[in-house]
């Protein structure tokens, strides 16, 4: 079993607690790089779906069950859902650091983010962060 990390717990905490506010989900504490099992580089044949939690924190889902969160290292304002992610990859993996670009499909709404690390989780952690978040906007 995977040890829970500070960012898990406070993704799990949050969806217990409907007072948390939204920033303090995104915009928790790091965790330190020697207490975490995170990932500099994925290969991109390995991910299958990329669903954006908040506007600092991404989910991919990948092959083989696998999940991975990204907290990006900036707010990327306006990222949802609703837009289409472009990724500037330079080889066969998608890196921390790397560049995407999120706009809609009409092209009227443009951002430029980049990639933060890719923390291994379970689908389970993944569905309760975003339910957390969902609660939070409602």
């Amino acid at each position: 079993m995977r040890k829970l990390t500070p960012m898990v717990l406070l993704a799990l905490l949050s969806s217990a607690m409907a007072s948390v506010a939204l920033a303090d989900v995104s915009l928790a504490p790091k965790p330190e790089a020697e207490n975490v099992d995170t990932d500099r580089c994925i290969y991109a044949r390995k991910i299958r779906s990329i669903d954006v939690v908040d506007e600092q924190m991404l989910a991919l889902r990948g092959t083989a069950g696998r999940y991975w969160l990204s907290r990006l290292p900036h707010k990327c304002a306006g990222l949802s859902d609703r837009l289409v992610l472009t990724i500037d990859r330079y080889g066969s993996r998608i890196c921390s650091n790397d560049r995407f670009v999120a706009s809609e499909r009409e092209a009227v709404f443009e951002t430029s983010c980049r990639f933060g690390e890719f923390e291994p989780v379970t689908k389970e952690t993944v569905v309760t962060l975003k339910a957390a978040v969902d609660e939070q906007r409602s």
